[in-house]
Parts: structure tokens; sequence; C-alpha cells
């Protein structure tokens, strides 16, 4: 009776614990937690029930040895083993609950190990290249120290660079060579890819972060000038104007963001109000008058007149709702989300429009045949 108790409670959470005298009520609660335990460290260790996976369970009393076919039904696996102790250094991953350790007995195929191992980097180099890098080089400690690039390399280079980076027996190690731009890029979502794979984000965690004192000027290579990372509008901070015109990697803007667990929420800055520093920023970024007065000669002829200090932010609710909804992507959250070729299938747009609305717009659509 109180066996199949158990087995009921441990498969139903939810099940009522009432009829249950308190010490059986304590043994199935911790039953619930091996069960659960268990069937988390066979999804860490990607096993699928049809592979023979023994469960070996040590320490927390004899009273588990009864618990043993439960658990092995519950958790899937082929059979359950009782231990009397664990190696602490074992290399499988470790469950603990209370007093109770739990561990998978796994015969790894070394060689197959290693090909999926050198697929999962290769799709690594695949998303950096989508982002923009060349390619990453890699170091990958499993018996020894071996890298990609070890014939580019003198006698102890590589130990240098293990020694640079901290990297241990078992490490990966991670390398983009490129413009500080695309390497931060490229480095920070590969970041992301590798600790969603490892599970090592925490879950139900809010954190906060204001970035202040961002670059005014950023560098376009295409073009060879400096253009403003902001807007041409934002307020520099008093100690870098000197260097508006012999440094402007150096300036810096009154400008933050606030971000949440790495999803930018809120952008803003204070707005320059000084007409002849306005002015200034204007030239800097290479504009000459005559640009200036077409473009912008509104504003900068209101200046001359004064203005109030004034700054703003603007803030992206939808993608505080993606966090809070533990959504993937910002179409979760979306009434109506574009697809990737920027349609919107709910409304079908683009679609056709009719010819008054072109013509109050001055637009006019015209068929070319094709040669």
């Amino acid at each position: 009776r109180k066996t199949h108790d158990s087995i009921m409670l441990a498969a139903y959470p939810h099940a009522d614990l009432s009829r249950l005298d308190p010490a059986a009520e304590a043994k199935v609660e911790r039953l619930k937690a091996l069960a659960y335990a268990c069937r988390n460290l066979r999804g860490e260790m990607n096993v699928s029930p049809a592979q023979r996976m023994p469960l070996l369970v040590a320490g927390g009393g004899a009273e588990i040895a009864e618990y043993a076919p439960i658990l092995q039904a519950l958790a899937k696996l082929s059979e359950v083993q009782i231990v009397a102790d664990m190696p602490a250094d074992a290399l499988a991953p470790v469950a603990v609950v209370g007093e109770t350790r739990l561990m998978l007995k796994v015969e790894i195929d070394i060689a197959a190990e290693r090909e999926r191992l050198a697929k999962e980097i290769d799709k690594l180099v695949d998303h950096a290249k989508g982002i923009g890098a060349k390619g990453l080089a890699y170091i990958r400690w499993a018996d020894e120290p071996n890298c990609s690039f070890k014939k580019f390399l003198a006698d102890g280079d590589l130990e240098k660079i293990c020694s640079a980076v901290d990297a241990q027996q078992g490490d990966l190690v991670l390398i983009c060579a490129d413009k500080t731009k695309t390497v931060l890029s490229t480095l920070g979502a590969i970041r992301l890819i590798c600790a969603k794979k490892l599970d090592v984000i925490p879950e139900d965690q809010y954190n906060f972060l204001w970035i202040t004192e961002m670059p005014f000027f950023e560098y376009d290579e295409d073009n060879n000038i400096w253009v403003a990372a902001h807007h041409p509008f934002t307020m520099p901070m008093e100690e870098c104007l000197d260097y508006l015109d012999s440094d402007p990697a150096n300036v810096r803007a009154k400008a933050w963001d606030l971000v949440l667990n790495g999803t930018e929420l809120s952008s803003g800055s204070m707005r320059i109000t000084d007409f002849e520093l306005q002015q200034k920023m204007f030239e800097a970024l290479g504009m000459t008058d005559e640009e200036i007065q077409a473009k912008f000669g509104f504003l900068v002829d209101a200046y001359r007149y004064a203005a109030p200090p004034h700054g703003g932010m603007g803030i992206g609710l939808d993608r505080l709702a993606m966090i809070m909804c533990k959504a993937d992507s910002l179409r979760d959250v979306t009434a109506f989300p574009k697809v990737q070729n920027a349609s919107e299938i709910m409304s079908e747009c683009p679609s056709t429009v009719d010819k008054d609305s072109l013509d109050i717009l001055g637009i006019a659509v015209t068929a070319k045949e094709e040669e």
C-alpha cells in the first residue's frame, strides 16, 4: 500500500498527502525530489530512454534501496545501483538531494564525442561569420591543449595563451580577431549561445544595468568619416569638449541605456541647447554651413533665442513584455508581427494601394516592361 502511494505521489506531485503518516510523507517528498533530480540529470546528459545508462545513488540511508525500482521507472533508466560512496571528482554530472548524491554511469565513445564537439564548434564558427566576423580560432583542451592555429605558434606560445585566459583541462577557448566593434558583437553573441547550451543562465532573476557616458562618435569605415553614435543633438560631457576637433574617439556623451538581463529596455540623452556648441558638433561631423542650414536650420535658429535644458528617454515596453512573458522573440508579444520578408500575414501587408491614395501622396507607380 505504501509503495503504491509512493509511486503515485512521485509521479503526480499534487496528489493528496493527508492520509499518510508524517514519516511516510517525509519519505515520499524525498522520493519526489530524487525522481525529479533523476529526470533532470538524464536530460543534462542528453540520454534517450533506450540507452543503457545506470543511475548510481550514494548516501542518504539504506531506505533508498527500497525505492530503487521506483526511481528506475520514473527516471526511465535501465537500472538503479545503490553504492556506498561516490568519488567526489566524478566526471559525470552529479545531482544532490539532501544527503543523497546521484550520477549517471556513462561509457563514453571518445571518437563519437570528439566528432560531436567538432560539429558544435563548426556551428559556432558559422554563427560568428553570420554576425560579420571572419571566423573563430579556438583552443580545445581534452587530454592536452590543442588549437586550430597551432602551426602559427612558436614553442611555448600556446601555454602562454592558456595561462593568460586561465584555461584548464576540459575548457574550450574561442578567439575572435577583428575590429573592436566586430569582436565585441561576435563574442557577446557566442557567449549567450554557449550559456544557453550549458544552461548556466539563472532563471527568475531580473538584473538591471545602467550604461552611461557612451561614446559620442563612431567611425564609419565605409565612408571614412566620424558619425554620431546616438544623434548629433546629444550633449557631450563638459570635460570632453576639447577633444571635439583633435580626438573624436575620446568624446563621451550624456547618454544612457537601461538594460535588463542583457536586453536594452530604454535609451535616452540630454540635449544640446547652446547655439555655438550645436554648430561646432555639426562641423565635427563634417557638415558645411549650407548643409547645416538646409537640414537643421529651424533648430539652430531657435537656439539663437535660447532654450531650457532638456533631455528624454524612450522605453521599450514590447521588450519589457517579452522578458516578463519569458518569450524568445518580440514577435511573441507583438499584436501584428512581421515575418522574415517584412510582410504582415494577419493584415496581408504590404498590399495593393488604390490610385486615389497614391495621388494624395503624390506617388505614381509605373510598370516597366522587361527587355
